[in-house]
């Protein structure tokens, strides 16, 4: 063969193989793609069901092989299946690509504790220390090393890893109780009485039953009875390991023995996904600004469907969020159909569902009825009847209406759950365009009519609020009523309520009460405040609450609330819109506008026409303001 042949065949041979190369080189997911692949492993790891999370996380290294978050969840998923060797492997390839990161670390550290390698752990914890000063978690699971080791020396750096740990969380209630139990074995009573008293300060007040043994504990310490307040501080110890605020406290900075399904999982965005979005400028404004996202999310075939409904004057339109899914992220049910959402963007799940409203939907509410932990989604249809739709925790939804006994809404535009007789469940309110009805939960899948057992019977019910007002633990109601007036009703206790109104000091002048109403403590005094607005052009008021179950007017904002004289109030909120916290109300076919306050509030970020007006728009914040207005008005541009 000549030289000339042969060159001619190393060319052909050379193009040959750049073909296949970029023939073979896999197409770079779209964030579409990266975004659903994450979403289903993390929802699998949540329930354990391992296989699957494996086959999603593997997908994820291979559509974005340079981000550690993939390789820390498949670990983490090795992990949970005792895979040990596998686990390390995946950990360590996402600490080369984070070494920063301290979720990877500790998830690390921990694989190296299980395997017995305590050294291995320490070295990794005592980097990440380093790195992320600050970190509660790595000084935790810093100070539960020292905890295994038996030796004297080994307990006092315990006890020294735990103050570490209440200098950066003074309000850890877990924590402090634990450094109560070193000392106390150390015998330092005056340091167990100083660590009681901070107890005593960190909110909320401890249960009733467990004050005794704290209060006894304290005594008996300050007469030097220590082995006498070791026993009541054990009971002590033991009634507030149970607690809310103590689990919580103990959530906070856990360093888990075993992998638990669910936990630890990371959160994570794409590298170019960030950097195809920029990042939020810096605000520069005085007042929170928001740009229309409405395409960005995957509306925009939506809005034009929502725009052709008002032509043919379709006025069912519903709006309700909720986390239907169990990915941490609140999903939409809009005018009849289910929305899915994933990172940022909506799919229509609505056929998958299984949700079926021929007539559209009024309104719609999500709550889990039956106590199974999954959303569940009420109804109120556009032909008036209810529908009640039992979440299988599946994506699919069953209609279970005619067991439930719910389909009769008697005339009730609106719907609220909420546990009227502290049995545990969710009961059904209805109300507006109608009497009040309470439909009282039989926990077996069924409701029953109680409206008059509960001595509710209000004729005409346009809002409904819910609360403690006066601090009993007991939840109240309050319901604005055009001929009625205002109604506050106190919970008594054995399925009872009672009208208090004439004492609590929101008695209306000629019976006139108002249109829609919202509860908040927008003072930050711990007490439960409201807000009323009328509907036919009256006064809106700020109630103050007293904390007694009495309220005094606010006139502070008076000059403020005057520009929602104007309007038909139809419904409001509190919502901290800009981190100033901030109120305005939303109405008939407009964009609702904010009135600002120093202790203020907000209504709603979506702005849906209750009769049909208006179009579905998302918004996003674009900018925070600087600093904070007080008692000004302003408009959300």
């Amino acid at each position: 063969m000549t030289q000339t042949a042969r060159r001619g065949w190393s060319l052909l041979l050379c193009a040959v193989l750049l073909a296949s190369t970029t023939t073979c080189r896999p197409e770079r997911a779209s964030v579409d793609q990266l975004y659903t692949t994450r979403m289903l492993g993390l929802s699998y790891l949540q329930r354990n069901q391992l296989p699957e999370a494996e086959t999603e996380f593997k997908k994820l290294t291979e559509q974005a092989p340079d981000d550690p978050f993939g390789y820390t969840n498949l670990g983490l998923t090795y992990l949970q299946a005792g895979r040990f060797a596998e686990a390390e492997k995946q950990l360590r390839r996402a600490r080369e690509l984070d070494p920063g990161n301290a979720e990877v670390g500790l998830a690390l550290a921990k694989l190296y504790s299980l395997t017995g390698r305590p050294s291995d752990a320490r070295t990794t914890l005592e980097q990440l220390r380093r790195d992320s000063s600050g970190n509660a978690r790595v000084l935790y699971a810093l100070a539960e090393l020292e905890a295994k080791q038996p030796d004297s020396a080994s307990v006092r750096r315990y006890e020294d890893r735990l103050r570490d740990v209440l200098s950066v969380a003074p309000a850890n209630l877990a924590v402090r109780l634990k450094l109560v139990d070193v000392l106390a074995r150390r015998g330092a009573s005056d340091s167990v009485i100083q660590q009681l008293e901070e107890v005593r300060r960190i909110p909320p007040e401890p249960p009733k039953e467990a004050r005794t043994y704290l209060d006894s504990s304290i005594q008996l310490l300050r007469t030097g009875k220590l082995a006498e307040a070791r026993t009541t501080l054990d009971r002590f110890s033991s009634l507030m390991e149970v607690t809310s605020p103590y689990q919580a406290s103990l959530e906070d900075v856990k360093w888990n023995e075993d992998p638990i399904a669910g936990r630890p999982i990371l959160t994570f965005a794409p590298k170019y996904f960030v950097s195809l979005r920029g990042v939020r400028e810096r605000a520069t404004v005085d007042t929170a600004k928001f740009i229309d996202a409405t395409s960005d999310a995957g509306f925009a075939r939506e809005t034009r469907q929502a725009t052709a409904a008002v032509a043919r004057g379709d006025t069912a339109t519903a709006l309700a969020a909720g986390d239907i899914d169990g990915d941490g992220t609140d999903d939409l049910f809009v005018s009849a159909h289910l929305y899915r959402v994933q990172g940022g963007f909506v799919r229509d799940a609505t056929e998958r569902s299984g949700i079926s409203l021929p007539q559209g939907a009024a309104y719609a509410t999500f709550a889990d009825y039956d106590n199974d932990g999954w959303l569940d989604l009420f109804v109120i249809g556009g032909e008036g009847r209810g529908h009640l739709f039992r979440n299988r925790g599946n994506g699919t939804f069953e209609d279970v209406t005619a067991k439930a006994h719910v389909g009769d809404v008697k005339g009730a535009h609106k719907a609220l759950f909420v546990d009227l007789d502290h049995d545990g469940d969710l009961d059904l309110l209805l109300y507006g365009g109608g009497p009040l009805t309470v439909y009282r939960n039989n926990l077996d899948g069924t409701f029953t009519e109680a409206t008059a057992r509960f001595g509710l019977a209000v004729p005409d019910a346009r809002d409904v609020v819910y609360g403690d007002f006066d601090g009993d633990g007991r939840t109240d109601l309050f319901v604005t009523s055009e001929r009625a007036g205002n109604i506050l009703l106190h919970n008594g206790g054995a399925q009872r309520f009672s009208d208090v109104t004439a004492t609590s000091g929101l008695a209306t002048s000629g019976g006139a009460g108002g249109a829609a109403a919202a509860v908040a403590d927008y003072n930050n005094d711990g007490f439960l405040d409201l807000f009323v607005a009328s509907g036919n052009g009256g006064e809106p008021a700020l109630w103050l609450n007293r904390g007694n179950g009495t309220f005094t007017r606010d006139s502070r904002s008076s000059a403020a609330l005057q520009t929602v004289r104007s309007t038909a109030v139809l419904a409001a909120t509190f919502v901290d819109y800009d981190n100033d916290l901030s109120l305005s109300e939303r109405w008939d076919g407009q964009v609702s506008r904010p009135v600002d306050f120093d202790s203020g509030f907000y209504a709603r970020r979506w702005s849906v026409g209750d009769r049909g007006h208006g179009r579905r728009r998302g918004w996003r914040p674009r900018s925070r303001p600087d600093r904070w207005w007080r008692w000004a008005e302003t408009t959300a541009q």
